[in-house]
């Protein structure tokens, strides 16, 4: 996302956790249990590519 003009803005995710979270998915289907839902903690990186909203016309 940095080697790019304007840098992208990206998520982060923590993929360890995401790595963690889809083995215990697979495991639980191979064993015919459904996946635990949950979500992880994930923060906005907010780069070049990201502007402000224009500004609202007065008419």
């Amino acid at each position: 996302a940095t080697a790019v003009e304007p840098e992208l803005t990206t998520v982060r995710l923590p993929a360890e956790q995401v790595g963690e979270r889809g083995m215990e998915a697979l495991l639980a289907v191979l064993e015919g249990r459904p996946a635990e839902p949950g979500s992880l903690p994930v923060r906005l990186v907010v780069r070049g590519s990201t502007a402000p909203p224009p500004a609202a016309s007065r008419t």
